[in-house]
């Protein structure tokens, strides 16, 4: 048996059975397969696909081996900017990875994929990274020139330029979670909003300050309801009427101790 190898090429064994082949000076000649570098092409994102920027992209390729499973390939994801300067790298060992750019711009992503022996291939594609807009409102409605979506009443565009960009209809600059569609208001500053109000079909991981005003009391105590509107609640008001008929008693009693007194002073005369 022989094992014939050379660098870059897959080993071969040969096995001779007869000893024909073992005469002195008998040439013996082994054909060592090739080794083809994988084949790769990047199906996502597509070449000039519009990806938000800081948003996660999922960027895939469609790759194939002659000698190799997909598994055993080394993936390196590298994004350049349109200066060329290299603004990530991963290497993985699958033709699927979550990637994300930094701010707006042209950029490149690059996939060299390898194989055991070495042998590797270079794909690029180009891609585009717009302006954050964390609310989705940047449509054709909204116009560019004044950042206002006169078809729903609101600032609209990218985050730089929208001054609500949550869109729950309070100003960045006056909500304290500016991003959050939820909440604005945050009365004592402890990172709980005071009221939770989320529009239909979104979530939040919040949780609904009990104490606005951070002062030890919750607020069903102190006369309002959880949603801030100024209403009484039952409990509140049964403990003014309980407060009430002792301050009528007592305003009686004293009365009543200052007539008794008023009698004593005239028997005395």
């Amino acid at each position: 048996q022989i094992n014939a190898n050379s660098a870059g090429l897959p080993i071969k064994s040969v096995s001779y059975d007869s000893p024909t082949n073992w005469q002195i000076k008998s040439l013996i000649t082994i054909t060592l397969q090739s080794n083809q570098p994988p084949s790769v092409t990047i199906t996502q994102p597509s070449f000039g696909q519009n990806i938000m920027q800081q948003q996660g992209f999922q960027a895939t390729a469609n790759v194939s081996d002659d000698l190799d499973m997909i598994s055993q390939l080394t993936y390196q994801w590298t994004i350049y900017d349109a200066q060329t300067n290299q603004v990530s790298q991963i290497i993985s060992d699958a033709p699927i990875q979550n990637l994300t750019v930094p701010s707006p711009g042209t950029y490149v992503l690059e996939l060299q994929v390898t194989d055991v022996l070495g042998a590797s291939t270079v794909v690029t594609t180009s891609f585009e990274s717009t302006p954050l807009d964390s609310d989705g409102d940047n449509t054709l409605d909204c116009d560019e020139n004044t950042w206002f979506d006169l078809k729903i009443g609101r600032s609209c565009g990218p985050d730089i330029y929208d001054s609500d960009d949550d869109n729950d209809g309070f100003d960045d600059e006056r909500d304290a979670w500016p991003l959050d569609a939820c909440a604005w208001q945050d009365t004592d500053n402890d990172k709980q909003p005071d009221n939770l109000n989320c529009p239909a079909g979104i979530t939040s991981a919040l949780i609904e300050d009990q104490d606005d005003d951070g002062d030890g009391i919750p607020d069903v105590l102190e006369g309002q309801t959880s949603d801030d509107s100024g209403d009484f609640d039952t409990l509140t008001m049964l403990i003014l009427v309980v407060l009430a008929i002792v301050f009528v008693l007592f305003v009686r009693r004293m009365n009543k101790g200052d007539g008794q007194e008023t009698e004593e002073k005239q028997y005395l005369e």
